[in-house]
């Protein structure tokens, strides 16, 4: 049975199948990530990661930090980190918490919509909380993997990450 999330259908993949390499890993993340019209996807080593990775909705571009200086990141949260911004991807495309990646959108009717900085604070938790319950769908569903729910994101977490909402 297949995996849908907004307008995004999983309904093939590894199945299980967990590279033993990491070039292999990111291949298939890649593969997985174009088959849904990501734009770029590019893994990153950092000498001091702040996040662990984002999704950029203007350019459709992934980054991934895959090695934080000089310790790697392991495959499971590599694989974490991809799916969560592939689900910010996927959230895009399917229109669903539009405030939170966009000041004012074009609806169907031709008309804008212009959301207010309360309208994007109030979606954005949501928007990260579900993208975290997307990856962990979308993980177990291609590669078999059981990721148990992560720690909430908070309200501090966005103010200090996402200050164009909370300035």
């Amino acid at each position: 049975m297949p995996l849908r999330i907004g307008k995004a259908i999983f309904d093939d993949g590894p199945k299980g199948f967990v590279p033993t390499t990491r070039k292999e890993l990111m291949s298939q993340l890649r593969k997985i990530g174009q088959s849904l019209d990501v734009k770029g996807i590019y893994f990153v080593r950092a000498t001091k990661a702040f996040y662990g990775g984002h999704y950029n909705p203007a350019t459709q571009k992934i980054v991934v930090v895959e090695q934080s200086g000089a310790r790697k990141i392991p495959r499971a949260m590599l694989m974490f980190r991809f799916f969560h911004e592939l689900a910010h991807h996927i959230q895009t495309h399917s229109n669903l918490f539009p405030a939170y990646y966009f000041k004012r959108v074009q609806l169907e009717d031709g008309s804008w919509k212009e959301f207010s900085v309360a309208e994007r604070r109030r979606v954005a938790l949501r928007a990260e909380r579900h993208a975290d319950s997307s990856a962990i769908q979308i993980a177990e569903f291609l590669y078999k993997i059981k990721y148990a729910q992560g720690k909430k994101y908070s309200k501090e977490f966005l103010e200090k990450h996402h200050k164009e909402i909370y300035a």
